[in-house]
C-alpha cells in the first residue's frame, strides 16, 4: 500500500461521516469529508 491513500467522503448525515472518517483515519487514509455534491466538486477542482 502506498504512504496514503486520499478519501473524499460526500453524504448528507454528519454523523454519518464522522463514523466513516473516523474508522478510514485509523486505516492509515487521508480524508475529506463534505455534505453536498456541489462541496464535493469544489473540493475535487481545488485538489487537481
Amino acid at each position: 500500500m502506498p504512504d496514503q491513500y486520499k478519501v473524499l467522503i460526500v453524504d448528507d448525515d454528519p454523523e454519518l461521516r464522522r463514523f466513516l472518517a473516523g474508522e478510514l483515519a485509523v486505516e492509515n487514509y487521508v480524508v475529506e469529508a463534505v455534505g453536498t455534491g456541489q462541496q464535493a466538486l469544489i473540493r475535487l477542482r481545488d485538489s487537481a
